[in-house]
């Protein structure tokens, strides 16, 4: 087969992980919000500081609550984690070696 590459069983796998890792975080965020939401009459852009303070904290508590539960149930599936320190990139997943 010329020209063609062929996946890894890990490739071929992965889309599906990601399937299932998304509706397990969707879960838990629906569970976490239910009881963890901010409720405010204005949006993000035009709350008083310290209610953007407030809003913020909420954001560090996700992260807080979440990446713990997200590194074992990737690490479960043999990935790893790898988290930006801009939260504008996407996290890295890297395939641990079976040694």
């Amino acid at each position: 087969m010329r020209g063609m590459k062929m996946s890894t069983p890990e490739e071929l796998d992965f889309p599906n992980l990601s399937k299932e890792y998304r509706v397990y975080i969707d879960n838990l965020k629906r569970k976490w919000l239910a009881k963890n939401r901010y409720d405010s009459r204005d949006v993000y852009e035009i709350m008083p500081a310290w209610e953007r303070s407030k809003v913020q904290g909420r954001i560090r508590q996700w992260g807080d609550y979440i990446t713990p539960l997200a590194e074992a149930w990737w690490g479960e599936r043999g990935y790893r984690i790898e988290w930006p320190t801009d939260d504008s990139k996407p996290v890295r997943l890297f395939k641990l070696e079976v040694v």
